[in-house]
């Protein structure tokens, strides 16, 4: 019996000790918190100086001279080599205009993007289009696969 009166004593101490920290705690986080010094006040920015304005042409002038520097003259080349032209971009590239695509492609926007597309079905990534009724499957192309070889290449 002896124990348990204090261990009764024990609970209420400690209880009162936690409920005076919770009040102490309390006031103090209310207080206001104390400010390092006062917030500076804007000022007036200070007078511009008037801009002076003139009429005269020649404020703001500027002049250069274009001189061509000496070059050595060219010499001629053992045989002159065709120009690259332009090869029309292939179905499904992307293009600028109709004269980029090949013959019966046109460069129309696809998906927010303009390429050469068949007009009749502008979706087709390959430019046939699909027959409405029943058609055999396409036949599976061969695709460019890469050779091994006995000695590897050295990375430079």
């Amino acid at each position: 019996m002896n124990n348990k009166k204090w261990l009764i004593w024990g609970l209420i101490g400690f209880t009162a000790i936690l409920l005076v920290t919770a009040v102490i705690l309390f006031f103090q986080l209310k207080q206001p918190a104390p400010t390092a010094s006062p917030r500076p006040r804007p000022t007036a920015s200070p007078q511009l100086p008037p801009i002076q304005e003139t009429t005269t042409e020649e404020v703001c002038s500027l002049s250069f001279t274009v001189a061509a520097s000496p070059s050595p003259s060219p010499s001629p080349s053992a045989s002159p080599s065709p120009s690259p032209s332009p090869q029309p971009t292939a179905c499904f590239d992307t293009c600028d205009s109709d004269a980029n695509c090949e013959a019966d492609l046109r460069c129309l926007t696809v998906s927010g993007t303009k390429r050469c597309v068949n007009p009749s079905c502008t979706e087709d990534a390959d430019c046939i289009c699909a027959s409405p009724g029943p058609s055999a499957s396409p036949s599976p192309s061969a695709s460019p696969q890469a050779k091994a070889s006995a000695r590897p290449k050295p990375i430079f």
